[in-house]
């Protein structure tokens, strides 16, 4: 009789609820000292020049080694991701951002804004494991979600201008930087359309409902929406937050393995490939950020 062949078996890793929000969160403490450090100098936290717009006056802004500092902090931190005290590294990492956003608000309020108030809510989680914390997540995405797509109401947006200039500006040397302007062209009002009705409608409601049929449609809609805004290089870290934000709606017994995924439905399947898709690029964004940083 002929023997059936065997298939090799998949090198299965299996993540608890609770792991995954720590190893997605921690690789954007990552990005977030990458990007604080080689695109937004936050080193140059006193130079009025980078830095003069402050919220507030306060006196560590006149003390030169404030923004060394607080950059060093950012760097220190990350190695505690992997120990107890893990928490304490999305604090330091929301303190940051909030001192930064009180240096300059106009320039850095959407990224450090959110950042600040989802890195604190992981640290809470982290330090106490209490679903409160994750439940503060949970209303801060839904919130800032239905805001973006009330903003989206404008004629402008809806025209597709704003769309087009932001594929547009895309660098030539970023992701897709020579196809995004083309497909501005004949696309952003279609593009302008989706973002709104996902940001206004399907996101908020589809996450209020609680229910996995809906979550996964939230999911499909939202992935590809933040991974086409990340290849712009348009607010890397405020679209790197929400894929990993959806996890808190994950109950606290979820278990995901590769081989349950690969084994399960095509829907699991497209959900893996965009979780995939969006942490390559957050990879490539960190790297693209430090060689460009020393190639110049």
């Amino acid at each position: 009789m002929p023997t059936k062949r065997r298939h090799p078996r998949l090198i299965d890793l299996k993540f608890s609820r609770d792991q995954f929000i720590l190893a997605g969160f921690s690789l954007l403490l990552v990005l977030n000292a990458v990007r604080n450090t080689f695109l937004y100098d936050f080193y140059r936290l006193t130079d009025v020049t980078v830095f003069h717009f402050p919220l507030i006056a306060h006196p560590l802004l006149e003390m030169q080694a404030t923004g060394y500092v607080v950059t060093a902090l950012f760097w220190f931190s990350l190695p505690l991701v992997f120990t107890r005290f893990a928490a304490a590294a999305f604090f330091v990492h929301s303190a940051g951002n909030l001192f930064a956003l009180t240096a300059d608000l106009y320039a850095f309020h959407h990224d450090l804004a959110l950042s600040t108030l989802i890195f604190t809510f992981v640290g809470i989680f982290q330090y106490s494991k209490s679903p409160k914390a994750l439940d503060f997540i949970k209303i801060t995405v839904v919130i800032t979600y239905f805001l973006a797509g009330l903003n989206k109401l404008s004629m402008d947006y809806l025209e597709g201008a704003v769309v087009q200039y932001v594929l547009e500006s895309t660098p030539k040397y970023t992701f897709l930087g020579d196809l995004l302007p083309f497909l501005g062209k004949s696309l952003s009002v279609p593009m302008a359309w989706y973002a709104l009705i996902a940001e206004l409608i399907i996101l908020p409601i589809g996450l209020l409902v609680f229910r996995r049929t809906a979550l996964k449609l939230v999911m499909l809609t939202a992935l590809p929406f933040h991974l086409g805004i990340l290849m712009t290089t348009v607010g890397t870290l405020y679209n790197s937050l929400y894929p990993f934000c959806f996890i808190a709606w994950a109950p606290k017994s979820m278990s995901i393995s590769l081989s349950s995924i690969w084994g399960g439905s095509a829907i699991d399947k497209i959900l893996l490939l965009a979780y995939t898709l969006i942490c390559s690029v957050i990879l490539l964004l960190i790297l693209g950020l430090l060689a460009i940083r020393i190639w110049h």
